[in-house]
């Protein structure tokens, strides 16, 4: 993809009205973001009752996106596009996108010049709309097939130009041919090309049968592997069919020892809920025996206290008696 065209691409963007900005460096590194968008803008712009999704979260999605938008520019427009080149989002991408964007901004162009010359002629012509609706319809599908007539035209005339050399190149050759009917010249040039084409086909039909040799060979042997894989297969589920038919020696010990051990484990479990309830009632006893004690302790205190009062009230009373006498 030449700079040119990628710069064409972007002021042909500008021109049509894209919302984005778009610049020669969204190009640079693969965008597939920025190449669903613009597809998916082409699309509602030229048919806004299009049923596409522009849901492209993961690989499934996107390969339906760039499917049906390459069908729905194929059928409608005879656009023809590279999905390989779109689902890559490229640089390379932006050669299928200026397809459809030279095709609109063509007829873009087209439309403004109709519009200013219908200004110029507006007072010189009077149409009968009222007569003429019956042929809207037949207008419709011929303005589509006059689209889609101009849009194959214009992939045409995008070869003509490497068409036209080698055009030119064939009529010199034939030219050259009627010039010199009576030399051998050209007919020599004609059998040794034909001859390299026929040496050539020649050497890809053999290296085609040894590809082919190859497959075959790669074929059985992929075949024997199978064959083997699939017997070892059988031998080794009839293996598993006769263990499993087979009771071990120690089957009959190991049942009645399981049983036991359940029967201690509920024995424990039992015993161990008990403890569990036990532990839980003695500490709840040893909590109120504490408060209690506690309680006690203070009614204790304060009764000691009320007779210190008392004793020491008593002794004061003998000491002032023995002052006065």
């Amino acid at each position: 993809m030449s700079y040119r065209e990628v710069r064409n691409f972007c002021e042909q963007m500008r021109a049509l009205g894209y919302y984005r900005n778009i610049s020669l460096e969204n190009f640079k590194e693969p965008n597939f973001e920025l190449v669903a968008d613009i597809l998916f803008w082409f699309a509602q712009r030229y048919d806004p009752k299009m049923d596409i999704s522009d849901d492209i979260e993961d690989q499934k999605d996107r390969v339906q996106f760039i499917r049906q938008i390459c069908q729905m520019f194929s059928s409608k427009a005879r656009i023809v596009l590279n999905p390989k080149k779109l689902y890559e989002a490229s640089n390379d991408a932006v050669k299928e996108l200026l397809k459809i964007a030279t095709v609109m901004y063509k007829a873009m162009q087209s439309n403004d010049g109709i519009i200013e010359d219908d200004d110029v002629s507006q007072g010189m012509m009077d149409f009968n709309t009222t007569s003429k609706l019956h042929n809207l319809k037949s207008a419709k599908v011929l303005a589509t097939e006059i689209t889609e007539s101009g849009a194959k035209l214009f992939d045409l005339l995008g070869s003509e130009i490497e068409l036209k050399k080698q055009r030119d190149h064939s009529l010199e050759f034939l030219d050259s041919i009627s010039r010199n009917l009576d030399s051998n010249t050209e007919q020599v040039y004609i059998e040794k090309a034909i001859r390299g084409i026929l040496d050539n086909q020649t050497k890809k039909q053999s290296d085609m049968e040894e590809t082919i040799k190859s497959l075959k060979q790669d074929e059985g042997e992929l075949v024997n592997k199978l064959t083997r894989r699939k017997q070892e297969l059988d031998r080794l589920n009839k293996r598993l069919q006769g263990i499993s038919s087979v009771k071990p020696e120690y089957q009959e010990e190991y049942e009645r020892l399981e049983a036991e051990f359940e029967k201690y484990y509920s024995g424990y479990v039992e015993k161990f809920t008990n403890i569990e309830f036990l532990e839980h009632e003695l500490d709840l006893y040893n909590i109120k025996e504490k408060n209690r004690k506690e309680v006690q302790d203070r009614i204790l205190v304060g009764i000691k206290k009320g007779h210190e009062e008392e004793e020491n009230r008593y002794f004061k009373d003998e000491d002032e008696d023995d002052v006065f006498q």
